[in-house]
């Protein structure tokens, strides 16, 4: 009976050692294994009269039994070990990732939040919630947010917050109990997107202005096509004053033929008067009349030929000025039809430059 008393001892001190080892929810052994003992005992009891040999399967059975307990408790303690091994990889990994990782109860206070949250923030504290360290009405917005994600099941994913020069990318998910499916609170992550969304913006004002500037050139393009066209009708005046000049030319030509008509006829008058003279005063007093006669229409003659002389040398000089013009009209409708050739050039450039930009 001694020997089956100092065995209960031996396991109730196995068991007392084992719950003050582990301290948590190993304590469970110690009652198991005092229940084996307590359901050992009368068992042990009722063979005290049974020979050696029975007495001796009895130990090694409550050995074996003792083998098997501190087998199982080798079990626990290694899968402790594992489990607390892969909530430290898990840690570290979290703490590794530059974005802001979280975890809320359903009251808004923090759970967990990982090294670069508790670094961007450093008044933060676990177990306390946002009001510690956040403006009130700020609160009062992403609280909002936190209790439509928890009550409707609904993510909030990658919505954008600026604060002060600094843009956030925030994404937030119902925290669900793995068994009981029961709503434990949020899962957060938040994101520093500053430099894409500066990027993005940069790239819508790139496409304004691109759009500014393709207006730009169907503007440039429709005054092109005006000049294009003003060059036009001003090549046509051209060659409608090269045509007029031409034919005052032609005028100027038949007038200098006509006068050099009147300039014969003009000679031949003043040469007749002379002779006419000469007859009248051969003829003497009976001649007189007549002499005064061919004085006046030699007289007459010399103003003509006078007259047609200044005719001519101002139509010498009409010609002189409208070969000139004419000259110059060529040049200018010559430079007209290059101005137009620049303009069609460069207009076929704003086309292009147009369609570059719309590929933009």
């Amino acid at each position: 009976m001694a020997k089956y008393t100092w065995l209960t001892a031996a396991l109730i001190a196995i068991s007392s050692g084992v719950t003050f080892y582990f301290q948590t929810w190993w304590t469970l052994l110690a009652p198991l294994t005092c229940v084996i003992t307590v359901l050992s005992i009368p068992h042990l009891t009722s063979n005290e009269q049974n020979t050696t040999s029975s007495n001796n399967e009895q130990n090694e059975q409550l050995i074996a039994n003792i083998n098997y307990l501190e087998q199982e408790i080798s079990n626990y303690k290694h899968q402790l070990s594992q489990a607390s091994q892969n909530e430290q990889l898990y840690r570290s990994v979290l703490d590794l990732i530059p974005d802001w990782i979280y975890v809320k109860d359903t009251q808004h206070n923090y759970l967990f939040a990982n090294r670069s949250f508790m670094h961007a923030l450093p008044k933060l504290e676990i177990g306390a919630s946002d009001d510690k360290i956040m403006p009130a009405d700020f609160c009062e917005k992403i609280w909002r947010d936190e209790q439509h994600v928890i009550k409707t099941g609904q993510p909030i994913k990658d919505v954008e917050e600026q604060a002060g020069d600094t843009w956030y990318s925030t994404t937030k998910v119902q925290w669900n109990d793995a068994e009981s499916k029961q709503t434990k609170g949020i899962i957060g992550v938040t994101r520093n997107v500053t430099e894409a969304v500066n990027n993005r913006l940069r790239v819508e004002e790139n496409a304004q202005l691109i759009q500014k500037k393709i207006a730009r050139v169907y503007e440039i393009q429709e005054d092109t096509a005006k000049v294009k066209q003003g060059a036009n009708d001003c090549s046509g005046v051209v060659d409608k004053m090269t045509e007029i000049i031409k034919q005052i030319n032609d005028g100027n030509e038949k007038i200098e033929s006509t006068v050099v008509l009147i300039k014969g006829l003009a000679s031949q008058s003043k040469l007749l008067s002379i002779n006419a003279a000469i007859e009248a005063a051969k003829a003497g007093d009976s001649g007189r009349g007549f002499g005064v006669v061919a004085h006046e229409v030699r007289e007459l003659a010399e103003r003509s030929e006078q007259a047609v002389t200044e005719i001519q040398a101002a139509i010498d000089a009409s010609s002189i000025v409208i070969k000139s013009g004419t000259g110059t009209m060529h040049d200018t409708n010559k430079a007209f039809s290059v101005s137009i050739k620049q303009i069609e050039g460069i207009s076929e450039s704003l086309n292009g430059l147009s369609d570059e930009l719309k590929a933009i």
